[in-house]
């Protein structure tokens, strides 16, 4: 994509993925990722889990709209937090 540029608060496109990457190991993201990743891809996407997570996805309007559209469930089971934790 030719016209694709990084934002304006990056100093180039390694700076952007840097920025990034620093993110998503930081801490905080470490702490709650796997509860992210159970609400749209594991046990808390479907089933009693979805109700207690409040993860429920109702019907559309129209009854020919796929009530599953865009939705799969990957992992059955909670995916475990990150151990050891981020120092």
């Amino acid at each position: 994509m030719d016209d694709l540029q990084a934002p304006h608060w990056s100093k180039s496109p390694q700076d952007f993925v840097k920025i990034h990457r620093e993110a998503l190991e930081s801490p905080r993201v470490s702490e709650v990722l796997h509860r992210w990743i159970d609400l749209n891809f594991g046990a808390a996407l479907l089933g009693e889990d979805a109700v207690a997570n409040k993860n429920v996805h109702l019907p559309h309007k129209d009854t020919c709209f796929p009530r599953c559209r865009g939705r799969f469930q990957l992992f059955a089971t909670a995916h475990p937090g990150r151990f050891p934790p981020p120092p």
